[in-house]
């Protein structure tokens, strides 16, 4: 996500394969995520909690589980509040699709512009404070 010298890895453990594999769940719950892939979506079914193990049991695999939990953890740790801090949203994004290039364009340079004289930053500065 960040490119090369900037990379992350992930120790799996317990917890962390729990906070991983609840994202998941919440993403998916919530709509954030699809699921295309049905062999993801057979090996969702086999995934078990039984006293403290969490996985899939028996002859049941759960790699591509773990392959795409991994990745929504990713995404709601690292590229999440990125997108979040920058303000760059479902709603933005869906609201620039409409727009022409040339009006991205002219909204970008206004907002600058409101920056530099000091109109647009000093009016998120006075409600931070």
């Amino acid at each position: 996500m960040s490119g090369p010298g900037n990379s992350m890895y992930w120790l799996t453990t317990a917890s962390s394969k729990e906070r991983m594999l609840n994202y998941m769940k919440d993403y998916f719950e919530r709509g954030m995520m699809n699921i295309v892939s049905m062999d993801t979506l057979d090996e969702m079914k086999c995934i078990v909690r039984e006293q403290g193990f969490i996985g899939a049991p028996g002859r049941c695999k759960d790699d591509r589980v773990i392959a795409t939990a991994l990745a929504v953890a990713a995404y709601a740790e690292q590229l999440q509040p990125r997108l979040l801090q920058m303000k760059i949203t479902r709603a933005v994004t869906k609201s620039q699709e409409t727009m022409t290039p040339e009006e991205i364009t002219v909204g970008k340079n206004v907002s600058n512009y409101l920056k530099y004289i000091g109109i647009y930053g000093a009016e998120r500065k006075a409600t931070l404070e």
